[in-house]
């Protein structure tokens, strides 16, 4: 049994879902169970806040401790830069756009999840330790506080790439195991385009899965992303293994 969490929050449907989840009580004086009344059929919505509530209590925990991110982009054809202030010692990163066309610019930002909103369509790159995750995990918080505030606020799926292990297994099917009860509805949030696609770790696809005909997975990563064009998809991976461009501005995140 999945385990029923109680916070400060949403405390009335935790109690509830506990209170399903019992068996059926006795009846006094017989060993025979009474009837199980007809399982409620939970709504949309429940199943977002339960997903949201996993991410922000297990998999989130403690990142509203981390810091702003900061760094430079090289882009091409985008507004003239603003002027900003000096900045302090902190991570940074080197945004470099898919058009190759275009002359290139360059300017620098604070915040790489606000640069990540604007762009939409990146992928993080650096090498281990340099900060790719943290970078996912830090916008996916702000996307899960939006999403509870909002019912029609985006939906930040958060998927590990290094767990997608079967040999056949399509990328759809992956990512709805990954999202628990609420991949049952993945086509519904695709369809209304209420989605975030975080996939981190394009490098930790098995090496023998990655590029051959009967799995070819980098291609259906790329492939997935450009059917769902509308939404916002980053993708992390490491620097040296990025060999197969989804055609995303690149956010090059560089030694502290």
């Amino acid at each position: 049994y999945q385990g029923v969490k109680f916070y400060r929050v949403e405390y009335a449907m935790a109690l509830r879902n506990l209170l399903e989840g019992l068996p059926a009580p006795r009846t006094e004086g017989t060993q025979t169970q009474t009837r199980a009344e007809t399982p409620r059929q939970v709504s949309q919505r429940e199943l977002e806040l339960q997903y949201l509530d996993r991410l922000r209590f297990e998999i989130l925990l403690n990142t509203e401790k981390y810091t702003a991110l900061a760094g430079e982009s090289h882009f091409r054809g985008k507004e003239t830069p603003k002027d900003i202030g000096p900045v302090v010692m902190r991570q940074e990163f080197a945004l470099l756009t898919h058009d190759r066309e275009k002359p290139q610019e360059v300017r620098r930002f604070e915040n790489a999840v606000e640069e990540i909103l604007e762009l939409r369509r990146v992928v993080v790159l650096g090498e281990p330790g340099a900060g790719k995750t943290t970078t996912l995990w830090k916008l996916a918080r702000q996307l899960v506080d939006e999403a509870i505030a909002d019912p029609k606020a985006p939906i930040p799926l958060i998927v590990r790439l290094g767990r997608w292990t079967g040999d056949y297994q399509p990328i759809q099917t992956f990512i709805a195991q990954e999202l628990g009860a609420l991949g049952q509805r993945l086509d519904v949030l695709l369809n209304e385009k209420r989605a975030a696609l975080l996939l981190d770790g394009l490098n930790e696809i098995p090496v023998s899965q990655r590029r051959r005909d009967r799995s070819d997975k980098d291609r259906q990563v790329q492939q997935f992303v450009e059917a769902n064009a509308d939404l916002l998809a980053v993708v992390s991976c490491r620097a040296q293994d990025y060999t197969l461009d989804l055609g995303f501005d690149r956010i090059e995140i560089t030694p502290l």
